[in-house]
């Protein structure tokens, strides 16, 4: 009998345990890279490039070595992680790039990096002031129809959206990234069209209303897994409950009819 019940604690001890010890192991892991990815970005800031280029190799290293053992990345996510990845190791190997596109190209990764292991709100949420400024400033340029500035104001758009967009890609659905590059591609289509043609400023203003919405949506609304584990553990509780219910009530009933020989 107290073999069966020490058996018992064992297992459902090492239920909770197991889950428990692999989530340390793999929040330590995204630590690590993010990590890896914010002291990249640092020394690209400070410009020690050689530096940032060493965090970006230990990065692609320990990212192989967890997508050996774990296969949730889906197929968009690990593209987008490594051209995100490449593109940041060919900014702080450049013999030309300019300072601000360096850390641009970085930026970028780490929006990315960010999207992908994120549970909370993403960090290219925190670019909303500066995407709603580029709106503002296309804006202004039409109403004081000035072309030149206002070329200049799409331009900042542009590369705004490119610096989120790697990030955007793992978020977002499919459906919703599509739509905001078919603004994007219509924008850089009608660029020059901003200040004669009415119907192009409305088709902004659908624009600039998309860009809201992806802003204010909620991207992180997915089952918690550690909610599906507690789900299946208290399923493992019941099933141990009821089965050392039914073995004492079995020993019961073969005790009671002993008893019932013996007289």
């Amino acid at each position: 009998m107290g073999r069966i019940i020490v058996l018992l604690l064992l297992i459902f001890s090492f239920a909770f345990s197991a889950p428990a010890f692999a989530n340390h192991n793999e929040e330590h892991s995204k630590q690590e890279l993010t990590n890896a990815v914010d002291q990249a970005l640092r020394f690209a800031k400070e410009e020690k490039f050689e530096e940032s280029k060493k965090m970006l190799t230990y990065f692609s290293k320990m990212f192989l070595e967890e997508t050996k053992h774990k296969d949730s990345f889906t197929m968009t996510e690990l593209r987008v992680i490594t051209t995100s990845h490449d593109k940041a190791t060919e900014a702080v190997t450049s013999v030309s790039m300019s300072l601000e596109d360096r850390v641009s190209a970085l930026t970028e990764f780490r929006l990315a990096v960010d999207a992908l292991y994120s549970d909370q709100q993403p960090l290219w949420k925190e670019t909303k002031p500066i995407m709603e400024s580029r709106f503002s400033g296309i804006e202004k340029a039409i109403q004081m129809k000035d072309e030149e500035q206002l070329q200049t104001a799409v331009n900042r758009l542009f590369s705004t959206y490119e610096m989120i967009r790697p990030a955007l890609a793992i978020d977002l659905s499919a459906e919703l990234q599509q739509r905001l590059d078919s603004h994007i591609h219509f924008l850089e289509r009608y660029r020059s069209h901003l200040l004669e043609d009415r119907g192009k400023t409305e088709q902004l203003k659908i624009m600039k209303n998309d860009f809201e919405t992806v802003y204010t949506g909620n991207t992180h609304d997915e089952a918690d897994p550690s909610l599906v584990w507690v789900i299946l553990s208290v399923g493992g509780m019941i099933i141990l409950t009821l089965f050392y219910v039914g073995w004492k009530k079995y020993r019961g009933e073969k005790a009671e009819q002993k008893q019932k020989q013996q007289l």
